[in-house]
């Protein structure tokens, strides 16, 4: 099979490019962030405007990716100072957990109970679809009191569910528990 070739303008191929100091950051992109523990700003990169259309949940939070373009994954930083990160939750796709220049400790439900690996900076876990995990920093980059980590979650419109444990977490301290791939409940 031959690939169709295209010859994209200079402007074009800018669009696709995402500058780091222009990235939407935001604190309260998901409702786990406002929890003790799990603060964070999630930067999206690339992501579905569909999912934010709609008012569903979208793995980088409901800010605006910076590069306007459907892809089959969605791509974000998260920024976390140490001893904070994102709840129990799953994804129905992949996802990919990098560290850039900090420590981070990814979680995940196993067969015994909980398990984790300790990821350094550009260490890569790519977790499969249906297993709870969660991930916070341990130490952050040199010269900052935050770690950042690089999160890649496949498919165009992935959904996300908080497990229950994060559910009744989040009930007890009243914030709004969503509705799996939904914003809001």
């Amino acid at each position: 099979m031959t690939i169709p070739l295209r010859k994209p303008s200079r402007s074009e191929m800018l669009g696709y490019v995402a500058r780091f100091d222009k990235l939407v950051r935001a604190d309260n992109a998901l409702p786990d962030c406002s929890m003790p523990g799990f603060a964070r700003t999630l930067m999206n990169i690339i992501g579905s405007e569909r999912q934010r259309a709609k008012g569903e949940l979208a793995p980088a939070g409901n800010s605006p990716p910076l590069v306007h373009h459907t892809a089959p994954f969605t791509m974000g930083f998260v920024e976390a100072r140490p001893n904070n990160g994102v709840m129990m939750h799953n994804h129905d796709t992949h996802e990919v957990f990098m560290p850039i220049d900090s420590r981070w400790r990814v979680t995940w439900e196993g067969e015994t109970g909980e398990e984790s690996a300790v990821l350094d900076s550009f260490d890569v876990i790519s977790i499969p679809p249906g297993v709870n995990r969660q991930f916070h920093c341990e130490i952050p980059r040199p010269g900052s009191e935050k770690g950042l980590l690089l999160a890649v979650v496949g498919g165009e419109n992935p959904i996300v569910e908080f497990s229950e444990g994060a559910m009744k977490l989040m009930r007890a301290a009243g914030v709004v528990p969503p509705v799996p791939g939904k914003a809001g409940g």
